[in-house]
């Protein structure tokens, strides 16, 4: 590793390359629950709920246009990426092996596959009778592990789904 100089460590620090002084709240921030708190109060600084609750409402919005007969791809891919980080979240909360949030996810990731079938054949995104039952109870399973997980943690789990989305030949 080379070593840097004096005028390369000032250069870096006066063009934004050092740390915020509010980088430990950042930190902080991402690692506790999605929560309505701020980490340093007076601030926003760490308050995430919003993000809850938006990334819900547009799950639900996307479940509606689907149900509807209205979705496009769009929608289909928002579901099968919240149900994605849901499958991998609940793997890591319950083991490999898997449990009630495994068993509760596991039909409505195979009625989004059967949805993307449809598409295929009929050239429209549309839901089946079954789908209409286990789909918004995926919903509340992921509503449920998003408001158990950090930031981080979810964050962990998309790239962890991207990763497998990528090793395989078909999606």
């Amino acid at each position: 590793m080379r070593k840097t100089s004096k005028y390369a460590r000032k250069r870096g620090a006066s063009m934004g390359l050092a740390p915020a002084p509010d980088h430990w709240a950042y930190i902080i921030g991402r690692s506790r629950p999605f929560t309505d708190e701020p980490v340093i109060p007076g601030t926003d600084i760490g308050s995430s709920q919003h993000t809850v609750v938006t990334v819900s409402l547009k799950a639900r919005a996307a479940y509606e246009s689907l149900k509807d007969g209205h979705g496009d791809r769009a929608d289909w891919e928002l579901l099968c990426e919240v149900m994605g980080e849901a499958q991998i979240r609940a793997a890591e909360i319950e083991g490999i092996e898997g449990g009630e949030l495994a068993a509760t996810l596991a039909p409505a990731i195979n009625a989004m596959r059967r949805a993307r079938d449809r598409y295929h054949r009929v050239g429209k995104f549309g839901l089946d009778g079954p789908a209409l039952h286990e789909i918004p109870a995926a919903l509340d399973v992921y509503e449920a592990i998003l408001q158990a997980s950090s930031p981080a943690q979810m964050a962990a789990a998309a790239i962890k789904r991207l990763q497998v989305i990528n090793k395989m030949e078909y999606v």
